[in-house]
């Protein structure tokens, strides 16, 4: 099994979210790499106290924690290093944002890495086929990493149902076939849980971050 778990994906994918709940959900905590340069909405590092109370390792700039540049501290190649443990990174999702991966090149070798691909098929620029192609496409050519698996997250935030959820995988499921690869798993809030019938392995999911507008009332 790939050690690195690199989760990408376009603007609104849930890309964050799903890396934070992934990493809850491993049995040996891992590293979590926070590596999104492209002014996101969703920091994993606004999740810091539940992550580390989880035993989780979040690395990120620390001096520049307001900063979105590319900025790849000691701990993140120490982290990429370590063989006996897990790595997850989180990065931004268009090829701007990938491209940071292809100055780590040294430390992802093919079969230790898994880039991973969130889709949410009722996102704009992501309910069409042409437009996630581009966008994989552009992820492929910054990172020079090649795309290895999707991730269904078909889902329309507090107004989700169980009729979201699978047709949102269907979506996704029809392009994972045409591309020949495999969906990791669909994420599913955890509330709609037993409501879902879908095949494969499912990501319950807890929502961990809130958009700038939902907090404190600022905008």
């Amino acid at each position: 099994m790939a050690r690195i778990k690199i989760f990408t994906g376009n603007f609104g994918s849930g890309k964050t979210e799903i890396s934070i709940n992934y990493a809850l959900s491993r049995k040996t905590p891992p590293f979590l790499l926070d590596l999104d340069i492209i002014k996101p909405y969703f920091r994993l590092r606004e999740a810091e106290e539940t992550l580390n109370k989880a035993g989780i390792d979040l690395i990120f700039p620390r001096s520049m924690v307001q900063a979105d540049l590319p900025i790849i501290t000691p701990d993140i190649y120490r982290a990429l290093q370590n063989s006996g443990r897990e790595a997850i990174i989180d990065v931004g999702g268009d090829d701007d944002g990938a491209r940071v991966l292809g100055s780590l090149g040294q430390y992802l070798n093919h079969g230790n890495y898994e880039l991973i691909m969130v889709i949410n098929p009722y996102r704009p620029f992501s309910s069409h086929k042409r437009n996630l192609l581009e966008l994989k496409e552009a992820i492929e050519s910054a990172s020079r990493l090649a795309v290895t698996h999707f991730v269904a997250n078909g889902n329309l935030g507090a107004e989700t149902s169980s009729r979201e959820v699978e047709e949102g995988y269907e979506r996704v499921a029809n392009l994972a076939r045409e591309e020949g690869l495999p969906i990791k798993f669909t994420a599913v809030l955890r509330d709609l849980i037993d409501e879902v019938d879908i095949p494969g392995e499912i990501l319950p999911v807890n929502i961990h971050l809130k958009p700038p507008w939902a907090v404190g009332g600022k905008e």
